[in-house]
């Protein structure tokens, strides 16, 4: 199968940074559930 017939995929453009932040104890528990995330785009 190829990114085309996937139902979810990301496309990452050719700039910018991607950021996802975690608590390091929810992190230690592999607690996914309070992701804070931050796309910058330049």
């Amino acid at each position: 199968m190829n990114w085309k017939e996937a139902e979810d995929y990301i496309l990452w453009g050719d700039a910018g940074v991607g950021n996802f932040f975690i608590n390091r104890e929810d992190l230690k528990r592999r607690d996914f559930s309070k992701i804070l995330y931050n796309w910058d785009c330049c």
